[in-house]
């Protein structure tokens, strides 16, 4: 998936591109190259575009703010903000970083290996699911939402 496939991205490219350096001109060069590579194979950039939220998505600055106020803004989110740079230098449009992208550039700042991440998400998804279960136990909407349908749709003749 995107969280998955952005983690990958920023770990091979701070491995294949990086000397360790985590310098802020360091990884503006690394994720210059980056993108430039993508972008002249004719693919997507991990991490950005949402085909929702345009100017921002809402999880994105969230994210950054609790990494950053835990002392957890690593080298991998920063990473991801250059690409974002980069690729709106380079293309001369604007692409967000998405909140996926955010998501895998934290966990591996956090330590987690890239091909974990996925699990993570796993995870998460999973306990959301889990918890819609428990809401419709106690408050089913299931048959109210036939029922009101079934008054107000009026069938194609």
């Amino acid at each position: 998936g995107p969280t998955g496939d952005t983690a990958r991205f920023l770990h091979d490219t701070f491995r294949d591109r990086g000397d360790g350096s985590v310098d802020d001109a360091t990884l503006r060069g690394i994720a210059r190259a980056a993108v430039e590579e993508l972008i002249s194979a004719g693919e997507r950039v991990p991490g950005l575009g949402h085909p929702i939220h345009r100017d921002e998505d809402p999880r994105v600055p969230r994210l950054y703010e609790l990494a950053e106020g835990e002392g957890l803004l690593g080298p991998h989110m920063r990473l991801l903000r250059f690409v974002a740079e980069a690729h709106t230098e380079i293309r001369g449009r604007r692409l967000v970083i998405n909140g996926a992208g955010a998501g895998g550039a934290l966990l591996l700042d956090l330590g987690v290996p890239p091909g974990s991440v996925r699990g993570f998400v796993l995870i998460a998804r999973t306990a959301g699911l889990v918890a819609h279960l428990a809401e419709e136990a106690v408050h089913p909407i299931g048959l109210p939402l036939w029922l009101e349908v079934e008054e107000r749709v009026q069938p194609l003749e």
